[in-house]
């Protein structure tokens, strides 16, 4: 059962959003974008409660230059990191060291778990 909470999803591979809008559907109302622009604009204009992210995004914005454009304009929304590559690790890290608020790691194993866990940073974030 979907609740009122809006979780924006950020990832470069059609795939992942579409996997996690599905399964994560029962938890919240999933928007997906592709590209950090394409993200900005939707927290501007939408309200977003929490978002997941992928370390790395092709794009000529980093993660971390996304999140701090994010905290630029008040918006504190929890901001989770997702990777499944270890050389990501420094990405990740400097992220969770910038303003993000956790991490996930891929492949996903239990939706349900991921669920609860976003649903508890959204909880200690109010």
């Amino acid at each position: 059962m979907s609740d009122n909470h809006e979780l924006l999803v950020i990832d470069d591979d059609d795939e992942i959003c579409d996997l996690l809008s599905e399964l994560l559907g029962d938890h919240f109302k999933v928007t997906t974008c592709n590209t950090p622009n394409e993200a900005l604009t939707h927290v501007q204009s939408h309200s977003v409660d929490i978002i997941l992210s992928d370390a790395v995004l092709n794009s000529s914005m980093s993660l971390e230059e996304l999140i701090a454009s994010i905290r630029e304009k008040k918006l504190f929304m929890p901001i989770v990191v997702m990777s499944g590559h270890d050389k990501d690790h420094e990405t990740v890290q400097k992220a969770l060291d910038n303003g993000a608020s956790g991490y996930l790691a891929k492949p996903f194993l239990n939706f349900e778990e991921i669920g609860r866990y976003l649903h508890s940073l959204l909880s200690s974030s109010k």
